[in-house]
């Protein structure tokens, strides 16, 4: 994980790749305590359509909320921010994604 204290943004590595998703494919990341963090960001990277999850959890096992965001590549995409809603998060996309960053 990368810090930069000018930006207060940490680069989540648990939950970001740059392998290519075949169809079909989900990349699943694995639990990142982010409760020092109001928000987390995705920056996606891809010619498809998909979905990404934010999964949020107290203790990094039970994920009690998910929320989505359907990527469309006929539109332009608003960058995918989200509040922190649990002690931890993890994150699946069907879609290639390039980061996921705590704010």
């Amino acid at each position: 994980m990368t810090y930069s204290p000018n930006n207060l943004i940490e680069i989540d590595d648990n939950n970001s790749t740059t392998t290519i998703l075949t169809a079909g494919s989900t990349f699943t990341g694995t639990a990142t305590l982010v409760d020092k963090f109001p928000s987390v960001g995705a920056t996606v990277s891809t010619d498809q359509n998909g979905t990404i999850y934010f999964e949020f959890s107290p203790d990094g096992i039970n994920w009690d909320t998910s929320l989505s965001f359907n990527y469309n590549t006929s539109r332009i995409n608003p960058p995918h921010q989200f509040s922190v809603l649990g002690r931890y998060l993890g994150f699946v996309s069907q879609i290639p994604v390039h980061q996921i960053r705590h704010t």
